[in-house]
């Protein structure tokens, strides 16, 4: 959320450059965060994505022999770097952060 992210930084979010890691398996929803962010912002992200509605994240864990999890361990590592989250309730990994 564009408004939230606004409100964490709080003043000068539209002037200095901003570093905003975003924690999505929703490589849709990372590609609008994208386009609806300030000029100045850059966004990162890192682990397993998935664009196929009703998949699980854990229905390739096989097929890739682990590798979705080495990202997402990758994925943690980076976020506690982080001094600042926007969250949603509705998710397990947003839960582990918070």
């Amino acid at each position: 959320n564009i408004e939230a992210t606004k409100e964490i930084i709080g003043d000068g979010w539209e002037i200095h450059p901003q570093h905003i890691y975003v924690a999505s398996e929703d490589g849709r929803a990372i590609s609008e965060y994208e386009s609806r962010m300030p000029r100045n912002w850059k966004i990162y992200s890192s682990g397993p994505t998935f664009d196929e509605p009703g998949k699980a994240p854990t229905s390739n864990a096989q097929a890739n022999e682990g590798q979705d999890g080495l990202e997402a361990m990758a994925a943690l590592l980076i976020a506690l770097e982080a001094d600042r989250y926007v969250l949603t309730t509705q998710s397990n990994w947003s839960r582990l952060i918070n």
